[in-house]
């Protein structure tokens, strides 16, 4: 890692006020989630019987479980092997082209990390089209 990285991951001081108003607020947060536990008979890992607690935006609320899907068809296979060849080919990149990508994010508000994977699906995607137009044929 190199040292600029090390500066900017550095922890900022605590500020003391902050930390009491959040630890309070876990506090109520918990009774809340407590009071939830018992009203809907859901277990407090989260799962009850047809209801699971969930947060949003740090807001604790109830909403009814459903099976996750998990279609597994060829086009979510494919795609899910790109996103795995971009997450390879991120970690290649040096420290430096890491800080070139965190810098060109920085406008756009996104990370560099989600500005590199936006590409490099986007380079295969355009660079499939053209396969595709070519060969007549389909590929993922």
């Amino acid at each position: 890692m190199t040292e600029a990285r090390r500066k900017r991951n550095k922890r900022r001081p605590v500020n003391r006020e902050a930390l009491v108003r959040y630890t309070e607020a876990l506090d109520r947060l918990a009774a809340i989630d407590e009071a939830f536990t018992i009203a809907a008979g859901v277990t407090p890992r989260g799962k009850g019987r047809r209801f699971i607690r969930s947060t949003w935006k740090g807001r604790v609320y109830l909403r009814r479980y459903t099976v996750p899907r998990n279609p597994k068809t060829p086009a979510q296979q494919a795609q899910r092997g790109r996103l795995t060849e971009a997450v390879a080919a991120w970690r290649a990149l040096s420290d430096e082209e890491h800080r070139r990508y965190d810098e060109a994010a920085r406008d756009k508000r996104l990370t560099g990390y989600n500005l590199f994977v936006s590409e490099f699906l986007n380079a295969r995607r355009r660079r499939s089209r053209r396969e595709r137009a070519t060969t007549g044929g389909t590929s993922a």
